[in-house]
C-alpha cells in the first residue's frame, strides 16, 4: 500500500520489478512494482505525473484459495511464461492494467493496487440453437402478429401414483347472502 495520492480507478501502468518473496506469515507472494503511466476513462487515457513517488507496490500472496486467482490475473496481465524463474524477464518494462481502490490503513486513507481480473470469454453458441429459441419472435415480427404463448406440459403422474383427495362440498347458504 502507498500514501492516498492516488484517485480509485483504472490505469495502465509499466512494470518497473518484480520480486518472489515471503510474506510475514510464511505464504509465497508476488511483489510487482509499477509505476502508473495513465488513467483510463470512458473518453481513453489521461495521462499521470510519472514522478519516481508514483511506484507502486502491488502483493499477492499464494495459499491454496488464492493460487488460481493470482494465475489467471498474471494471464491477463499478459505473463505466458511456465515457471516462475522468467517472471521477472518477461514482464520488466511491459504496461499493463491496473486497478486502485481507495483502502485505509493505521487509520490513514491509502491506495491498494492490484490487477484486474481478466474477463471471461463467451462461449460460442451454434445459430441453429439461436433460430430455435428466437423462431416464434422472427415469425411474429415478420408477419406482424404477436407470437403465440408457449403452453408447458406437465408430466403426467406414473401410474399407480394417484392418490385420491377426499373434496368436501360446498355448503351455499342459501338466501342468506345481503347483497
Amino acid at each position: 500500500m502507498s500514501e492516498r495520492f492516488w484517485t480509485a480507478g483504472t490505469y495502465r501502468a509499466k512494470v518497473t520489478q518484480i520480486e518472489l518473496v515471503e510474506t510475514n506469515n510464511g505464504h509465497d507472494a508476488i511483489l510487482v512494482y509499477i509505476l502508473p503511466l495513465a488513467a483510463v476513462t470512458d473518453g481513453g487515457e489521461l495521462p499521470v505525473d510519472p514522478s519516481p513517488y508514483s511506484q507502486k507496490i502491488w502483493l499477492m500472496s499464494h495459499t491454496d484459495k488464492t493460487r488460481g486467482y493470482t494465475l489467471r490475473k498474471l494471464r491477463g496481465a499478459g505473463w505466458e511464461g511456465s515457471q516462475f524463474q522468467t517472471l521477472a524477464g518477461d514482464m520488466d518494462g511491459v504496461v499493463i492494467t491496473v486497478e486502485a481502490t481507495d483502502d485505509s490503513y493505521n487509520d490513514r486513507l491509502t491506495t491498494r493496487w492490484d490487477l484486474p481480473l481478466p474477463t471471461a470469454k463467451p462461449r460460442p453458441v451454434k445459430a441453429q440453437a439461436l433460430n430455435a429459441a428466437f423462431a416464434d419472435l422472427l415469425k411474429a415480427e415478420k408477419t406482424g402478429t404477436p407470437p403465440a404463448k408457449k403452453q408447458t406440459r406437465r408430466k403426467p403422474a406414473p401410474p399407480g401414483d394417484e392418490q385420491s383427495v377426499p373434496v368436501a362440498p360446498i355448503e351455499t347458504p342459501g338466501d342468506e347472502i345481503p347483497f
